[in-house]
């Protein structure tokens, strides 16, 4: 029977909770797999023969991704386990020392304005406390096997090999995962398909080795090296060149020289970005402030493209709200971001703008107590800017 190995290292902070959520993390199969489906469901959504009926495209996209992971009626066509030959280090997350502004002002570090759930949180003692969470330390190595339930199925293997791809050059593991924890390398592997898995030499080298990549697990996926022709906003995230944008970022010429460099790194351009001290921030605060004073009606918050909510809170007394979607709490951001190290030792950011619909048809945003309403964002061109932000800023050709 065919099986493939992946040996993988964690490049960084790894959150993925067992039993307990912020305590005694551990690297289990169901969270690998969740993952690996997401980004099997992203590849197969920009598929040539996906439908632009949307209630025939969801139906066609159940049946192809159940076809490979299952559904709770049908099994699994591979399966997916750990294999561990030493416990890995765990470590408490703890803040790093805040930063002082010329003006006096405190700003989180660039790592803990993207990891910043991840700290304790409530007053000891009450039902709301959350102690600092728990996490699996970078350098921690495991193994991922992949095997048919049918003997010989090398077209499930595969395609379940090309969403592991996705997930290691794209993706990440546990919480914060979107926001640059858990990002993992696959640093030894069986020949798989003609798969790449490798460390590449330079931000170049890695931007065709991205490129190459998914065109290829487009292939063993759909059939095909072309894609489907995404016309509107699909009601999911999609990897297509219409509707995706895939970027290698840094602010130094050859790479950070550290994980938690990298961390701090991203993190600082988007706290600035979206800090109310940027031309951006001033905007949206100024505009919601006029907002909740009642001088004007529902503004454009451009800020809120990155993900909601967003607590708005004004000093000396000043009025206080927080922007979340019409229709539920949240919205995750549309920006993955994402740490790879390169063979030189460096690293640098993978950032992926999936520019599916920010909200239902007919949803926009509004207030959390207040219930007034304002208009969801209408393109993505705010992420786009930032990303611009970088020094070192690459596309990847889709």
């Amino acid at each position: 029977m065919n099986r493939l190995a992946f040996n993988c290292e964690v490049l960084t902070p790894l959150f993925l909770g067992g039993a307990e959520t912020r305590v005694h993390p551990e690297v289990r199969a169901p969270s690998i797999r969740g993952a690996m489906r997401y980004w099997y469901r992203a590849i197969v959504g920009g598929s040539t023969f996906a439908s632009d009926d949307a209630e025939k495209h969801l139906k066609q996209l159940r049946e192809l991704e159940s076809d490979v992971f299952g559904t709770t009626e049908q099994g699994s066509a591979v399966t997916i386990r750990v294999c561990i030959d030493q416990p890995p280090d765990i470590e408490t997350f703890r803040k790093d020392r805040a930063i002082r502004t010329p003006e006096g002002d405190f700003l989180p570090t660039g790592k803990d304005y993207l990891l910043w759930s991840m700290a304790a949180s409530g007053q000891p003692g009450t039902p709301r406390y959350q102690p600092d969470r728990e996490y699996i330390k970078p350098g921690a190595q495991f193994t991922i096997r992949l095997q048919p339930r049918t003997p010989q199925d090398d077209t499930a293997l595969n395609k379940a090999a090309a969403a592991l791809w996705l997930l290691a050059n794209l993706g990440g593991l546990g919480a914060r995962a979107n926001r640059g924890a858990g990002s993992l390398e696959v640093t030894r592997t069986d020949s798989v398909a003609g798969l790449d898995f490798k460390c590449c030499p330079s931000i170049d080298e890695l931007c065709n080795h991205l490129s190459s990549g998914i065109r290829r697990c487009n292939h063993l996926v759909n059939g095909v090296e072309t894609w489907h022709d995404v016309t509107t906003l699909p009601e999911y995230d999609i990897l297509a060149p219409t509707v995706a944008e895939v970027w290698v970022v840094s602010t130094r010429s050859n790479g950070w020289a550290s994980f938690s460099d990298a961390l701090n790194g991203i993190g600082e351009k988007l706290r600035d970005y979206r800090s109310h001290r940027s031309r951006l921030g001033q905007a949206d605060h100024d505009a919601v402030l006029d907002w909740l004073e009642g001088r004007i009606r529902g503004p454009q918050i451009k800020r809120a493209v990155f993900g909601l909510p967003i607590p708005f809170r004004y000093s000396e007394g000043g009025p206080s709200d927080v922007i979340i979607p019409e229709q539920g709490e949240r919205r995750a951001s549309p920006l993955r971001i994402r740490v790879t190290r390169l063979a030189t030792g460096k690293y640098v950011g993978v950032l992926t703008l999936f520019k599916s619909r920010f909200l239902e048809e007919g949803k926009g945003l509004q207030l959390q107590t207040r219930k007034w309403k304002a208009p969801a964002p209408n393109d993505y061109k705010v992420i786009e800017d930032f990303i611009q932000t970088f020094e070192v800023n690459r596309r990847v050709n889709l």
